[in-house]
């Protein structure tokens, strides 16, 4: 069973610690330990934008403030990373150079020469690097891909598609 801990526990990290809890319960990972800078983090849910003020403490994962000491403390196969998009590429790329599979949260980073030094650390770690690239496995998106590839509607001669939502209110 791979241990896991994340790094992060703001909006999206809330969906994570979920999904990490069901695998978990399946036996299939233990979520360890999250770490969040902002001790807060931990007594609170947020959906996504909202602070609902309920607790968002469930499971049995240890909780830090401070990533060097959880690293130390704690025996991790994988790192999740739930942190704000301009920090994605610098923490996977020191979680894979100190030897941690890595799983990142979209997007994968803000420029291509970010990405690609992303992609080159997971190269000389060996470990794995995944993009939470959700959005393709939604059914709507299947569904789309299969009426296109099996031309149920004819021949795709062209597209446009654009999927609509507002900025995060924690946003920069």
């Amino acid at each position: 069973m791979k241990n896991v801990a994340m790094i992060g526990f703001g909006g999206i990290a809330q969906a994570h610690k979920n999904a990490h809890l069901r695998l978990e319960s399946e036996g299939k990972e233990r979520l360890v330990a999250v770490c969040d800078i902002t001790p807060s983090s931990f007594e609170k849910r947020i959906k996504i934008n909202i602070d609902t003020g309920e607790k968002s403490f469930e499971g049995s994962f240890n909780t830090y403030t401070d990533l060097e000491e959880m690293l130390a403390n704690e025996q991790i196969d994988l790192i999740d990373i739930c942190l704000p998009t301009p920090l994605h590429s610098e923490y996977a790329i020191k979680m894979l150079e100190r030897g941690y599979h890595v799983q990142s949260e979209k997007p994968m980073s803000l420029t291509e020469d970010e990405c690609r030094k992303m992609i080159e650390a997971r190269d000389r770690s060996g470990k794995q690097l995944m993009i939470g690239q959700c959005l393709r496995f939604y059914r709507q998106y299947e569904f789309l891909k299969a009426c296109i590839e099996d031309g149920r509607y004819g021949k795709l001669l062209s597209g446009h598609m654009s999927r609509l939502g507002n900025c995060p209110k924690w946003s920069w």
